[in-house]
């Protein structure tokens, strides 16, 4: 009669272990979750993993791999949640609506409505989807500034070009206007590159963060997904010098909303989330502005 192999053990994502008795999960580093006990509850879905708590809605008992925030701040189990209706947002069906209606709708929803549309928003997005997404939200944040410091410099240009006289010119007209394009196509170039570069880079970083403080994320995607939406103020860009000062507080609260809504976590670990990478980074900026403002102190008695 043939036996039936004992279920592995999982860790805090949901990976299973070779190794019975490890403490760390060998793929991704997180603890093992605890084995179930005689007479204690077991995870409905993973019988050999003990029970963290039963689900708010079905009653069933799941472990914390299984375990989901619900947009009530109650926790319900994966089964739970992958029965309740995903709201689609307008982004999602932009081949049919159109890609700018589709975005100015998806901002305008989540500027007037936050908790209430990432909360319910479908998680799942491609990295292609996001991605377009952002660089539609950094183009709109800084695209009316950019284009009011590119008209005083084209005023100056002017003022040179026709103002003066032609032996004071030191360039051609048609150099001039050469070297004008080809700055505005450098930094076009520069500004694709750092709004994608950027983008990846700060959601790997509050990837890990969510992984690091206990949130069981889902995927990388769903990250890149959350911090894309993050940005629906940028419409307040379009009003000039709006853009590089206001959107960007904005967009960093509106993603606590981000990652509680799509990650299904706690408002806690999504304000972790959030704000450590940035809040470091603002810390690094102000010792080094004071270490510099020092050193500037020091020398001058020297």
């Amino acid at each position: 009669m043939a036996t039936t192999a004992p279920p592995l053990p999982l860790c805090v994502q949901g990976h299973p272990q070779a190794e019975p008795e490890a403490r760390f999960c060998g793929q991704c580093g997180s603890p093992v979750l605890p084995g179930a006990l005689a007479g204690a509850p077991a995870c409905a879905l993973h019988p050999n993993v003990r029970a963290e708590q039963p689900c708010a809605r079905c009653g069933n008992f799941a472990c914390r791999a299984c375990l989901r925030a619900a947009p009530d701040g109650s926790s319900i189990c994966v089964a739970c949640e992958s029965r309740a209706a995903a709201l689609e947002l307008p982004w999602d069906a932009r081949h049919q609506r159109g890609t700018i209606s589709s975005f100015v709708r998806t901002c305008a929803a989540i500027i007037s409505h936050p908790a209430q549309t990432l909360d319910r928003a479908r998680p799942e997005g491609s990295v292609g989807s996001s991605l377009y997404f952002s660089v539609l939200a950094d183009t709109t944040t800084y695209l009316t500034t950019f284009l009011v410091y590119g008209a005083v410099a084209l005023a100056f240009l002017g003022t040179y070009l026709f103002g003066a006289q032609p032996g004071e010119r030191t360039l051609t007209p048609l150099t001039s206007v050469g070297i004008t394009a080809g700055a505005v196509v450098a930094v076009i170039a520069v500004f694709l590159i750092s709004a994608l570069g950027g983008t990846l880079l700060g959601t790997a970083l509050d990837h890990l963060v969510l992984k690091l403080v206990g949130a069981n994320p889902r995927s990388f995607e769903v990250t890149l997904r959350a911090r894309a939406l993050s940005a629906a103020p940028c419409l307040v860009g379009l009003i000039p010098f709006c853009g590089p000062y206001v959107v960007p507080v904005w967009a960093l609260v509106l993603r606590v909303f981000a990652y509680r809504g799509l990650h299904r976590i706690s408002t806690g670990k999504a304000v972790a989330g959030a704000l450590a990478v940035p809040g470091v980074l603002m810390f690094l900026a102000l010792a080094g502005y004071v270490v510099a403002l020092l050193l500037a102190v020091a020398g001058g008695k020297l």
